[in-house]
């Protein structure tokens, strides 16, 4: 059974971990928090995930950041604009199960990320570093195989306005930023593509953030009841006993952002069919706390309706003698789950700044703390392979 501490260290937003330098096995731990899959924890299926990529080894918790070199630019990224009037989301559920629904299942199912952490330099401007994309395929059988890849994303201003200002600056290159006590290398080019070495055999798929382990069968009988749902991915239980012993870091684990994080990884890593999905995203959407925000532009310039629930300023720490205190961040932030506005389909989500306050204290809200996006899932008949087109101009 997991210590408290041990589960909340898990549940902590993957931008928020990570103090310092650390050992390797903690930055990879850190930085299966943040990075597209395994976001709160490397380890699945009893094996340790190996993250290649040469990012990898800097520690990921985001702060103010000073510029020092490297090479950044690209095509702006899309800022985000919200509708006024929130957007009814019945006829895009309904959407999502029709259009899923004229794609059979196949004999792999693959999945392609990208995440990306922003950092303020220097000159007062925003890029994205620590970023990195993956591409993840599982065999339906078992003993078909699973795969994981990795490739490096350079760094690069994160939205229009920052893309201006890194211009006026010269558009200095940008390979390491200031990360707290510090510094976090950033890709300064593309990496290739490389493969994770494990032994897993496939037939399965696991939703990080929960004990749930489906078989595609299993994935494709899962009940259509928004309550039995919201018991199986969105609300962890807690011990009564632990409950009693740490009270406010029970709670914390069901804080309605981490509803709304938990909902991310089931929408991200398993094969959910249409009538499920539509189901989940239904419970999600009647949560507490959690609430509809309209339409929204994602990085990769598509619109979306987002869901969200904002986290509170802080989170739960182990203090002098074990007891357990609230550590204030000065901030609090939303986190944002995004949805194709024309069928449904899971885009992915993003840690949004809601009150500027503490390293943010210069940003304005609406300001990308961090995204994992779902570039691209689905089902085929032959062994998938990663793209090479790149996900940014």
């Amino acid at each position: 059974m997991k210590d408290i501490m041990q589960e909340l260290a898990e549940a902590r937003p993957g931008h928020l971990s990570g103090a310092g330098r650390v050992g390797e096995e903690v930055r990879r731990s850190e930085l299966g928090r943040a990075f597209s899959q395994p976001r709160e924890a490397v380890r699945r299926r009893g094996h340790a995930r190996r993250l290649v990529p040469a990012v990898a080894a800097g520690a990921v918790a985001v702060t103010a950041a000073v510029l020092v070199a490297g090479t950044g630019g690209g095509t702006p990224t899309p800022r985000r604009s919200t509708t006024a009037a929130p957007f009814r989301g019945d006829s895009v559920l309904l959407a999502a199960a029709d259009v899923a629904a004229k794609q059979p299942m196949g004999e792999y199912w693959y999945t392609n990320q990208l995440s990306g952490l922003s950092f303020v330099v220097k000159g007062g401007y925003a890029i994205t570093c620590a970023h990195m994309e993956t591409f993840e395929w599982t065999a339906v059988k078992a003993g078909g195989g699973h795969l994981f890849y990795g490739r490096d994303l350079p760094a690069r201003p994160l939205a229009a306005e920052d893309e201006a200002a890194w211009r006026k600056a010269g558009s200095p290159s940008i390979s390491q930023v200031w990360n707290t006590d510090h510094y976090t290398p950033c890709a300064t080019k593309a990496g290739s593509w490389k493969p994770d070495i494990n032994h897993d055999k496939g037939g399965s798929f696991f939703v990080p953030g929960t004990a749930v382990e489906l078989t595609a069968a299993e994935a494709q009988h899962l009940p259509t009841d928004p309550a039995k749902l919201t018991k199986m991915f969105l609300v962890r239980d807690v011990n009564p006993a632990r409950a009693k012993m740490d009270p406010v870091g029970s709670k914390w684990l069901n804080d309605p952002a981490h509803v709304v994080r938990n909902a991310s990884y089931a929408f991200a890593n398993a094969p959910l069919p249409p009538k499920v999905r539509a189901a989940l995203m239904r419970a999600l959407a009647a949560q507490p706390g959690v609430r509809n925000l309209g339409t929204m532009t994602d990085p990769l310039g598509r619109r979306a309706i987002a869901f969200g629930a904002d986290w509170t300023d802080g989170r739960p720490d182990r203090g002098r003698g074990g007891k357990v205190v609230w550590t204030k961040f000065g901030y609090t932030y939303r986190e944002v789950l995004l949805f194709d506005r024309k069928t449904g389909e899971y885009l992915g989500d993003e840690a949004v700044l809601v009150k500027p306050g503490g390293r943010y204290r210069t940003r304005k809200p609406g300001f990308v703390l961090h995204y994992e996006l779902l570039r691209g899932s689905g089902w085929t008949n032959k062994k998938p392979s990663p793209p090479s087109k790149l996900p940014f101009h």
